[in-house]
């Protein structure tokens, strides 16, 4: 884990083929009653060398997997175990991945 301030990157990984990284960060927020925790997945283009994306994760299962470090991204797609996720490139370019929430970009 690399931590930065109140951001920890929980997971990173590399698309070889279509030359995108992407990164699950968890984010916490301090005040003085409590600490809230939130994950964002973010995706860069390494070809144009900036941040496609960058969202809110809340499926709890969807966290699990990638902070368990035990799937590969290739290709748009995401796999774990006999699962394969797909990741939607054309929505994030359609969109230019603003707005996008998990339920857009994940299948």
């Amino acid at each position: 884990m690399f931590e930065k301030g109140n951001e920890i990157i929980t997971a990173i990984n590399l698309d070889q083929i279509k030359n995108r990284m992407m990164i699950v960060q968890k984010a916490i927020q301090r005040n003085h009653r409590s600490h809230r925790h939130f994950r964002h997945f973010i995706l860069y283009d390494l070809d144009k060398r900036k941040q496609i994306l960058k969202t809110d994760i809340h499926n709890q299962a969807m966290i699990d997997r990638f902070e368990s470090g035990s799937f590969t991204f290739e290709g748009g797609h995401i796999y774990f175990n006999n699962d394969v996720i797909k990741l939607r490139y054309d929505i994030i370019e359609k969109f230019g991945g603003h707005n996008l929430e998990e339920k857009d970009i994940f299948n």
